[in-house]
């Protein structure tokens, strides 16, 4: 059985389980930012976690503000 890397992801806590799948066309990207994030120095592989964990809270925030609103 074959384990997407969205179900990893998710079980990981890095997607919000909610979150819509993905178009076929973007998929991969997922490798392209693993390889990419893979050649960069530890404090380099830091800011890209830091700025991950900034862009989730700003969707996190919107997404609540959303539910308000409706």
């Amino acid at each position: 059985m074959a384990i997407s890397t969205d179900e990893l992801m998710a079980a990981a806590g890095y997607l919000d389980k909610t979150d819509p799948p993905k178009p076929k066309a973007l998929e991969g990207l997922d490798m392209f930012f693993m390889r990419a994030i893979g050649k960069l120095s530890p404090d380099g592989k830091k800011k890209v976690y830091d700025y991950i964990e900034m862009v989730d809270e700003i969707e996190k925030q919107k997404r609540q503000k959303q539910k308000k609103n409706k």
